[in-house]
């Protein structure tokens, strides 16, 4: 069974949908596919099935870093 991750929502869905789908370099676009998928709710199990990576894959991004 999956975990759910909590995401703090800087970006509505839409937005992280419209990034996804604009994104021309594939890395960028897998990472923007996995938050997407990640804000709309599904479980750690369902983002791995949908975007081909193991529950264990780590994501960071340097947007991620806290603000300061």
């Amino acid at each position: 069974m999956g975990r759910h991750i909590d995401l703090f929502p800087r970006l509505p869905v839409d937005e992280l949908e419209r990034r996804y789908q604009a994104s021309k370099d594939p890395d960028e676009r897998s990472w923007w596919q996995m938050l997407w998928l990640l804000a709309q709710g599904r479980t750690t199990t369902g983002l791995a099935g949908v975007a081909g990576y193991f529950t264990t894959t780590t994501l960071w991004h340097p947007s991620l870093e806290p603000m300061q």
